[in-house]
């Protein structure tokens, strides 16, 4: 089973489906049991790209920006059927803002959470491609490879960890973030909230 939610032009806004793990099992996200299954939607569009190589907590926010008010639908599949029905959501009550305020701020949050995704994409492909190099260099001088070839992927090597310093500074917990000095990576997130 899926859920789409879809704006009022049609686009999709955010999409779950899949299972995710709980306790060592993975477990659909939407269920597709008969009988009343209940689902919630945090109101907010598509997650960007985690960082997969990091660990849970610093991989990356697990929802996108916050919705604009407006009208949308959920839009469910199961075993062949369709099921569409139109949700409104409202703006919060308290809120002062217009709702040229709220199209800002999703414009903000989903441009610097389309950053973060651009960014992780390029360092979990980096993260894929380190081992590869790591085991290159070997394999070329045991096969008798010309130096300049050699040196070629140790530099390589080199410059793929460079840049990715120079990207994030690579933290494995919350509580490292205050011992490493930010970097591009961790900037764009502190900005996300």
């Amino acid at each position: 089973a899926e859920i789409e939610i879809v704006d009022a032009r049609g686009r999709t806004v955010r999409r779950f489906a899949g299972t995710h793990s709980v306790d060592g099992k993975d477990i659909a996200i939407v269920a597709g049991d008969a009988g009343i299954n209940r689902f919630v939607w945090s109101l907010t569009a598509e997650p960007p790209v985690k960082r997969t190589h990091a660990t849970a907590s610093v991989q990356g926010p697990d929802d996108g920006a916050s919705v604009v008010p407006g009208d949308y639908a959920v839009v469910m599949r199961v075993e062949g059927r369709t099921l569409r029905q139109p949700v409104r959501v409202l703006p919060d009550p308290r809120a002062t803002w217009t709702q040229a305020d709220y199209v800002a701020r999703y414009d903000y949050y989903a441009a610097l959470y389309g950053e973060l995704s651009q960014m992780d994409t390029a360092l979990n492909e980096m993260d894929a491609l380190q081992p590869r190099l790591e085991t290159l260099v070997p394999v070329l001088k045991s096969k008798n490879a010309p130096p300049v070839l050699i040196a070629q992927a140790q530099w390589s090597q080199t410059r793929l960890i460079a840049v990715e310093a120079d990207m994030t500074s690579s933290p494995h917990s919350l509580d490292e973030t205050t011992h490493f000095p930010d970097r591009l990576r961790e900037r764009i997130l502190w900005m996300t909230g």
